[in-house]
């Protein structure tokens, strides 16, 4: 099953920390805290557990926006 979720700056923060100690995974959120899950860390993206990819692009998108919330859906 797809994940679908909300993106935001405090959700996704520890995967730029993570990536800048070369750490190969992270642990964020994707429901406004309520749970946890683990996203590989790759050179061009993150790899959520489902398989979707979302690129640095998109996430330095979120980060250069941290008063803001983005959804994400399933295709």
């Amino acid at each position: 099953m797809p994940l679908e979720g909300v993106l935001s700056y405090y959700a996704i923060e520890p995967i730029f920390q993570a990536r800048k100690k070369n750490y190969a995974d992270a642990a964020i959120s994707l429901d406004l805290g309520r749970t946890k899950m683990r996203v590989e860390i790759k050179t061009d993206h993150i790899l959520l557990p489902d398989g979707a990819h979302l690129p640095w692009t998109l996430l330095q998108s979120v980060m250069d926006n941290p008063q803001s919330c983005f959804e994400i859906q399933a295709d």
